[in-house]
């Protein structure tokens, strides 16, 4: 980071350690401005998601606690910006624009319930953060979901998955795709149909099949599918699901990690004691 800082083009700086993301940055800033962070910018690295189903952490509490993949948090003016990303990239860093000091329109499109007319403006954003964000404001009209959902970025169409309301045909659509983002989103979302989640849970990439793992909604007939898969995670992971009898977890005593014979056994005592 040093040759960057010397550069003088770094306006504030923070270590993301305790206190996470909702602490240390406002640290860099004066009283009268706040760094105003798109968690949608970026996606969180699987380790993070297994923290928060295993542990029962809520969203916010995760943001607290754990720097959720960001290191680091730089200010930057925003006209420096994508030549500090590129030096930053050259260096060796993984970088992401997550807010910026003229990204007003950000701010409109976090908030729960964004003015239609303002949302409907920003779909057309060239900014894809933007237009997801838009995507998943819970104001977002119907037509303009359908919208997004055939956006050009992938990262886009994964937002509209995501939502709790996407009507099932848009599922269905987005379900046929071949990008990981977009099947990850609709393996996650409650709605998804069970055939879909089948299919979804016996793809080759393994977060796409964890997506199934962590759907509360997800099917016996899905989940059993996971049950050997190849990705020790998935299978740890898969022990705590509620929706798997008794006899799916028994098999799992045997497996060759320990960290899933523990999350089996841990998940089979745990049934026991509740009966």
């Amino acid at each position: 980071l040093m040759p960057v800082i010397r550069s003088g083009r770094i306006k504030g700086l923070a270590h993301i350690t305790g206190g996470g993301l909702v602490e240390n940055p406002p640290r860099m800033t004066p009283d009268h401005l706040k760094p105003v962070i798109d968690y949608s910018s970026w996606q969180r690295p699987a380790v993070f998601d297994w923290l928060a189903k295993t542990g029962g952490v809520e969203d916010g509490e995760m943001a607290r606690a754990f720097n959720c993949g960001i290191g680091m948090v730089l200010a930057v003016a925003a006209e420096d910006a994508d030549g500090v990303i590129a030096d930053l990239e050259a260096a060796g860093f993984a970088c992401q624009s997550a807010v910026g000091e003229n990204s007003w329109s950000k701010v409109w499109m976090r908030r729960p319930a964004a003015p239609v007319d303002v949302l409907e403006r920003l779909a057309g954003d060239d900014e894809l953060e933007v237009r997801r964000g838009v995507g998943r404001n819970s104001a977002c009209p119907v037509a303009l979901v359908r919208q997004l959902s055939q956006d050009p970025a992938a990262w886009v169409r994964a937002g509209i998955a995501l939502r709790a309301d996407v009507p099932e045909d848009i599922l269905l659509t987005l379900g046929q795709e071949d990008d990981p983002d977009v099947l990850s989103a609709v393996g996650r979302n409650v709605r998804t149909p069970e055939s879909l989640l089948v299919r979804i849970a016996q793809n080759h990439d393994a977060d796409v099949r964890r997506s199934v793992v962590l759907n509360r909604a997800a099917p016996r007939e899905a989940l059993r599918l996971l049950v050997g898969d190849p990705y020790p995670l998935n299978r740890a992971m898969l022990a705590r699901h509620g929706n798997l009898f008794v006899s799916d977890l028994e098999p799992m005593l045997g497996d060759p990690e320990p960290q899933v014979r523990f999350t089996a056994a841990s998940a089979l005592i745990k049934r026991a004691n509740t009966n």
